[in-house]
C-alpha cells in the first residue's frame, strides 16, 4: 500500500495558512474579473456576467479575445512599418493596403511628354490669347464708333448750310442759319473731343439754337420727361474734353423762345435752362 504524500513543509503557521489561501493552481481573481466584463474588438459587445460562455471568447460572435488582439497589433505595426518607409516587400504592402495601392503608374517617356507641352501651348494661343486679346478690341471699337458718327454728323451739318445757301432764302434767315449751323459744328468739336470744352463753353455754344440743329450736334435725346408743370426736357450723355479731363456728364436740357433763348428773326423755341450732371 502506497504511503501518502507528505505536505508542503512551511515555516509555522504562517506559511501553512497563505498556502492554504493562494492554491498555486489558481489564477488570479482579477484576471476573471477582466475577462467577465471585456469587450469584443471585433464585434463591439461588452460581455456581462451573467454570459455562459468562456471567458475568453466573445459570447456573441464567438471570436477568440487574444486571437483578435494580436491580428490588430499585428496589422497596426505593419501599417506604422509602411508609414515610416521601411523596405517591405510588395506582398506585405499588398496585405496591408490592398493589392491596388501596390500597383504604380507608368512613367510617361520623353516623347510623350513633348506632346503634352505642345497640346498645352497650343490650348492656350486657342482659348487664353483670344480672351487677352477682346477687351482691347473691344476698347478700340468703342472708341471707333463715336468718331464715325461724329464725322458723319460733321457732315451732314455742313451739307445742310451748304443746301440752305442755294435756296434764295433772305439775308437775315440766311445769316442766322450759317449762325446755327457754325454753332453747331463748335458744339460737335466740344463733344468729340477735339477742342477743350468746360461744361460753360458747351452751354454757350448750344444756346439759342433751335431743336433740329441741336439734334445734329448732339444726336438724339437719350430721354424725354415731361412734367406736369408744363416743363420738357431733354437727356443727352456727353463726353467732354475739360483741360486734358475727359469725363461723362449727363446734359438736361430744355427749349424756351423767350430771351436770349429765342432763336432768330423767325422766333420758335431755342436751347435754353441746362444742367450738367458729372
Amino acid at each position: 500500500m502506497a504511503r501518502p504524500r507528505p505536505a508542503p513543509r512551511a515555516e509555522g503557521r504562517v506559511g501553512i495558512e497563505r498556502a492554504l489561501r493562494t492554491p498555486p493552481h489558481n489564477p488570479p481573481r482579477i484576471r476573471n474579473e477582466e475577462l467577465s466584463l471585456k469587450t469584443c474588438l471585433k464585434c463591439g459587445y461588452q460581455r456581462v456576467t451573467t454570459d455562459a460562455a468562456p471567458l475568453g471568447e466573445c459570447p456573441k460572435c464567438g471570436a477568440i479575445y487574444a486571437k483578435v488582439e494580436a491580428a490588430i497589433a499585428q496589422k497596426q505595426r505593419r501599417q506604422s512599418e509602411v508609414l515610416i518607409g521601411t523596405n517591405l516587400p510588395e506582398k506585405a504592402v499588398a496585405a496591408v493596403n490592398g493589392p491596388a495601392n501596390v500597383i504604380q503608374p507608368k512613367k510617361l517617356g520623353l516623347i510623350p511628354k513633348a506632346a503634352l507641352g505642345l497640346l498645352g501651348l497650343g490650348l492656350i494661343f486657342a482659348v487664353v490669347l483670344p480672351t487677352l486679346r477682346a477687351p482691347a478690341n473691344q476698347d478700340v471699337r468703342a472708341m471707333q464708333a463715336p468718331v464715325a458718327a461724329e464725322s458723319s454728323a460733321r457732315r451732314r451739318i455742313e451739307a445742310d448750310i451748304a443746301k440752305t445757301r442755294t435756296e434764295g432764302l433772305r439775308p437775315e434767315v440766311l445769316a442766322d442759319q450759317e449762325r446755327f449751323a457754325n454753332n453747331a459744328l463748335s458744339a460737335l468739336d466740344c463733344v468729340d473731343g477735339s477742342a477743350s470744352c468746360s461744361t460753360f463753353e458747351l452751354e454757350r455754344r448750344l444756346k439759342g439754337l433751335p431743336e433740329g440743329w441741336v439734334d445734329r450736334a448732339l444726336g438724339p435725346p437719350s430721354s424725354e420727361q415731361r412734367l406736369s408743370t408744363g416743363s420738357h426736357f431733354y437727356y443727352w450723355t456727353v463726353r467732354l474734353n475739360d483741360d486734358g479731363r475727359q469725363k461723362t456728364c449727363k446734359l438736361q436740357m430744355e427749349y424756351s423762345g423767350v430771351g436770349e433763348c429765342r432763336p432768330g428773326v423767325n422766333g420758335g423755341a431755342g436751347a435754353c435752362k441746362f444742367n450738367f450732371y458729372c
